[in-house]
């Protein structure tokens, strides 16, 4: 379940954002980090 103050749109902002930071060669290896990071602060059941 997601947080309640988060809608359609801010997700798909933040699903952007990551992946720009996935095509940025000096961010590319810590993209998986990145992703736990911002799901952990999305989802509340995690």
């Amino acid at each position: 379940m997601a947080r309640a103050d988060i809608d359609g749109t801010d997700l798909f902002a933040l699903i952007g954002a990551l992946g720009w930071l996935g095509d940025q060669p000096s961010f590319a290896p810590r993209a998986v980090h990145l992703f736990d990071v911002i799901a952990s602060a999305i989802l509340t059941n995690r």
